[in-house]
């Protein structure tokens, strides 16, 4: 990466020195809106914080700053990140000037709206959060079914066609967590501009549809943004074997590299989100997405990461599809969740960041030394495996 000091005259009036790179990251259509996007948009839900827990908002500045100077103009942030602080942060960071060469995305909190009344005064909030007066993409924050019947009930829809029509907001979507066939009815109710969803190369079938959702989208000529693009980060690191199909495809790239590439190769995706909690993950990010656009992968690398899925699937520990036939247990054990997290931790060697999930379940008297061995699981289970003795089994992993 290349880059020159000049001095820029801003919008203060004032002329400043400022890094400008010779190699920008390029820009991409946001799907039928047209609105020039980075790629990369900078999550901020991940933030490096101070000694008190909150954004540390010195080096939010840097960061953003930094990422404008690069071309980032996506910045994704909420009403509850950081507990209320991320907003804040994100509209410190953009005074003097950056606020015009950026679009900001936040949402609305659903969890915080018991009636129509609600909505006004959470969004006027977070415009002075941010010190704006409108909000670029405007989303209903991790809506399903439920979620968005209740919104839908408070006038939800009439809201977002007021902002947009009074120009405080400029496009409006929903950031999804349901699964596919919830999708349709909830796309049919309103004239979307755009929708977040979770997408990465071993959610293709499981988390909101993935790539049916992907295509759906598409057909309606809807754009996408991507979050949790390295599933919590699971993909950044690998197992060996899965480093070794990698490494066979030839061009030498990271992991997280990879999977980035996997999600732009697919045209419909507009923006695929990225939290960053320092400036050295920041700077990865955008050296990796400064050219990349769909057919960033050709076609044999592009048909690996179904042996890499499989790779992935044949390191599980127990056979458990997650059906929830198995529930109710009788001494209250959760089963398929115990299952999910035990194959998670086999799958992704994620133990160690995901031990709370487990210590939660446990100290809710749902974890397997819950189990009496009555067997009626067994008797549910369309996979006829022995739930009691794998049961006892991930207990005797988890402590060893």
């Amino acid at each position: 990466m290349h880059s020159s000091a000049f001095l820029l005259y801003n919008s203060r009036g004032k002329y400043e020195m400022r890094k400008v790179y010779n190699d920008m990251m390029k820009r991409r259509p946001f799907g039928k809106l047209q609105v020039p996007v980075s790629p990369f948009g900078m999550g901020m839900m991940r933030l490096p914080t101070g000694p008190d827990g909150n954004p540390d908002e010195a080096e939010v500045a840097r960061m953003v700053r930094a990422a404008v100077d690069q071309g980032v103009n996506y910045f994704d942030t909420a009403f509850g990140y950081h507990g209320g602080k991320s907003e804040i942060a994100l509209g410190k960071a953009l005074e003097g000037g950056l606020r015009d060469q950026v679009y900001i995305a936040t949402k609305l909190p659903r969890w915080n709206v018991k009636k129509a009344e609600d909505m006004m005064p959470i969004f006027e909030e977070q415009l002075q959060k941010l010190k704006t007066d409108h909000i670029d993409f405007y989303l209903l924050h991790a809506i399903d079914g439920p979620s968005f019947e209740e919104l839908r009930g408070y006038g939800v829809l009439d809201f977002l066609t007021e902002l947009k029509a009074a120009g405080k907001i400029r496009y409006a979507g929903f950031s999804y967590h349901d699964d596919f066939a919830t999708l349709g009815p909830i796309l049919d109710s309103y004239d979307w501009d755009f929708v977040q969803v979770q997408f990465n190369y071993m959610d293709v079938e499981d988390s909101a549809g993935g790539l049916s959702a992907i295509r759906l989208l598409g057909e309606r000529n809807i754009p996408v943004v991507v979050m949790e693009p390295l599933l919590g980060g699971k993909l950044a690191t690998p197992p060996a074997e899965v480093l070794d199909l990698f490494a066979g495809l030839g061009a030498k790239r990271a992991p997280v590299d990879w999977a980035f590439r996997w999600i732009l190769n697919h045209p419909e995706i507009a923006v695929v989100l990225s939290g960053v909690s320092n400036m050295q993950q920041l700077q990865e990010d955008i050296d990796i997405f400064r050219d990349l656009d769909a057919g960033c992968l050709t076609p044999s690398e592009a048909a690996a990461f179904e042996q890499v899925r499989e790779t992935y699937l044949k390191r599980i520990a127990v056979p458990c599809t997650g059906c929830a036939y198995c529930k109710p247990c009788p001494a209250n054990v959760n089963i398929p969740e115990l299952f999910s997290l035990w194959n998670d931790f086999t799958k992704f060697s994620t133990i160690g960041g995901d031990r709370w999930r487990y210590n939660s379940i446990v100290d809710a008297k749902a974890g397997p030394d819950q189990c009496v061995g009555c067997n009626q699981c067994m008797e549910k289970c369309p996979q006829s495996f022995d739930i009691p003795e794998q049961l006892r089994a991930f207990s005797d992993y988890m402590k060893s």
